[in-house]
């Protein structure tokens, strides 16, 4: 396993430190997709932020987290969808659970899931 898949603990709490500080809605999004999907949601997350591939990535703002997607398809509906539909942010889980979440500041879904 190379180190990106085997950050150290203080490597991890940074990763996900860093998408509390600096990507607020994809936190809120996260929290979100956690209470209607249940606590898997936090470990792609962590799987993602590991460096392990199609199970979380996430950019917002300039900041990244998680691991790119290998399949060509979704990186390209991603960019498509942000610029035709002006998304501020995106974030993609893993394909199995992957659905709209609904936001408390956008009133409902806004298109980022």
């Amino acid at each position: 396993m190379s180190a990106a898949n085997n950050p150290s603990v203080e490597e991890m709490r940074a990763r996900l430190q860093h998408i509390k500080d600096h990507m607020p809605q994809t936190y809120e999004l996260i929290c979100a997709k956690a209470v209607d999907m249940g606590d898997e949601v936090w470990g792609m997350v962590r799987r993602g932020v590991r460096g392990v591939p199609n199970e979380f990535w996430a950019m917002e703002a300039g900041h990244f987290a998680g691991t790119p997607f290998d399949l060509k398809r979704v990186q390209d509906e991603i960019a498509w969808g942000m610029v035709n539909f002006g998304a501020t942010f995106a974030v993609v889980f893993n394909l199995q659970i992957d659905r709209p979440a609904k936001l408390a500041r956008a009133g409902g879904n806004d298109g980022a899931h």
